[in-house]
């Protein structure tokens, strides 16, 4: 989504607003699709400039807010990564430790003895 962000705010005209009883509201209120909640890039801007704001300011807040999402893309991107690194290291570590439960394979310290006592060791041909 492109355009300056919009926010709720709670300064309000008392003489302009209307009072509703909550549940009178919640009662004869229609649910709403996700994209009647939507609210056109233009239409934000019209009113941004409609309540004051410079062009610049309204740049600024869109600068904002997309650094602001690039930097959130970019948390997630982190999170995501360090969990599956943690979910492939579980996930080795658990076939190793049914290997070596099966008899398929020992430790590595149990492997490399064996393979010193069939004299493979490195310093054997050094001679």
């Amino acid at each position: 989504m492109s355009g300056p962000p919009i926010t709720i705010g709670w300064d309000h005209d008392p003489e302009t607003c209307a009072v509703l009883p909550l549940d009178d509201y919640e009662r004869d209120r229609r649910r709403r699709e996700k994209t009647q909640l939507l609210v056109p890039r233009s239409v934000r801007e019209e009113w941004m400039t409609d309540a004051g704001y410079a062009r610049s300011q309204v740049q600024d807040a869109m600068r904002g807010a997309a650094r602001d999402r690039a930097h959130r893309d970019h948390s997630c991107r982190v999170a995501n990564s360090a969990v599956r690194r943690t979910a492939e290291e579980v996930s080795e570590s658990a076939r190793r430790k049914f290997k070596r439960w099966t008899g398929g394979v020992g430790r590595d310290s149990e492997l490399y003895d064996q393979w010193r006592e069939r004299g493979n060791a490195p310093w054997m041909g050094l001679e």
